[in-house]
């Protein structure tokens, strides 16, 4: 484990101060027979059709930009229970390699939108993105906070849940659209999640072997103990319900789990991901991820390549701007390039 401080010539307000861990593959965790999905997450395979428009305005010279959408596998907390994107098509001949860009729902659109801007400027069309939209809540924090009887709450949670699941089947159903494009690459296919975003995508590459290439970043295993820990939004809900019915914390956290949180936890399917194809970036002093539930994604991956900022969860995403010298985008290029671009 090694601590860095990286500076700017400007002095120490331009500085990112992180801990690297790299991968050492006499230690990899992965075990190639148990990349199965979990019946949790199995679905009918059928072709995806997507509607599909074209946004003139946005073209550039190495992309077309579509907007597309497809009903989802249920019920997804979007408008129309629809899942939508846009997809930024390489104008470039040959199939290319395909990144999925995770949204987190309902929140910051700062983080998926920069990573996809990220890769196709660096690539020069070398890269196709499919960023997925997030506009409405996955969870929707307020609604949960509202209830006002324990039964409520607990039924809410496991609707709450079954969209989390229900979002990871369409995921594994945007692979599917991907096999069907000719243009695409389908062996070349990477997953990128923030926040919320990678405690999703971490459920996702648990559960889909035709992901090649992950990065998760400020994300999470555990997600009942994230909820219980995490401040912001979720902690007003929190403190309101264990104030309303006079739980404990460990009466919410096990109404949670109850509610198949804890079954659509990703660390229950540890050893399905290669950790040589995983980069997971997380801050030291995250204070909505717990350390125990940021271990246990990384155990869960198989201890891949790690990146600890030395921030809260939100400070950290500094990197992700002029102010932190776009250091995580930087790191979330070259390790996507590697793993989609090498020969």
């Amino acid at each position: 484990m090694s601590p860095f401080l990286l500076c700017l010539a400007g002095g120490l307000s331009a500085c990112v101060s992180f801990v690297h861990v790299p991968f050492e593959p006499d230690s990899r965790r992965f075990m190639p027979a148990t990349l199965t999905t979990d019946p949790l997450f199995a679905y009918e395979r059928r072709a995806v059709r997507a509607d599909n428009h074209v946004l003139v305005e946005l073209e550039t010279p190495n992309y077309v930009v579509r907007e597309l959408s497809f009903p989802s596998a249920g019920e997804n907390g979007q408008d129309g229970d629809l899942v939508t994107a846009r997809y930024y098509q390489s104008r470039k001949p040959g199939r290319k390699p395909l990144v999925i860009v995770l949204p987190i729902w309902g929140t910051h659109k700062y983080p998926s939108e920069k990573t996809s801007w990220s890769l196709r400027k660096r690539s020069g069309g070398d890269i196709s993105v499919f960023e997925l939209r997030g506009d409405e809540y996955l969870i929707d924090w307020p609604a949960m906070a509202a209830v006002h009887s324990e039964s409520a709450f607990a039924s809410l949670a496991g609707e709450m849940a079954g969209r989390v699941i229900t979002t990871v089947i369409d995921i594994r159903r945007v692979v599917d659209w991907a096999e069907q494009q000719p243009d695409i690459d389908a062996s070349r296919i990477g997953l990128i999640g923030f926040s919320l975003g990678a405690v999703v995508g971490a459920s996702v590459v648990t559960n889909e072997p035709r992901i090649a290439a992950t990065v998760l970043a400020m994300g999470a295993a555990n997600p009942g103990e994230v909820f219980a820990y995490c401040d912001g939004k979720l902690a007003m809900m929190r403190e309101a319900i264990l104030s309303r019915f006079d739980w404990s914390l460990e009466q919410y956290k096990a109404v949670l789990d109850a509610a198949a949180f804890a079954a659509a936890d990703a660390a229950r399917f540890s050893g399905r991901v290669d950790p040589a194809h995983a980069l997971m970036i997380d801050s030291v002093n995250d204070n909505c991820m717990p350390e125990s539930t940021r271990d246990a994604l990384w155990e869960t991956l198989g201890r891949p390549e790690r990146i600890s900022f030395r921030y809260s969860h939100k400070q950290s995403f500094l990197a992700m701007t002029p102010l932190g010298f776009n250091f995580m985008n930087r790191i979330i290029f070259d390790f996507i390039e590697t793993q989609l671009l090498s020969e």
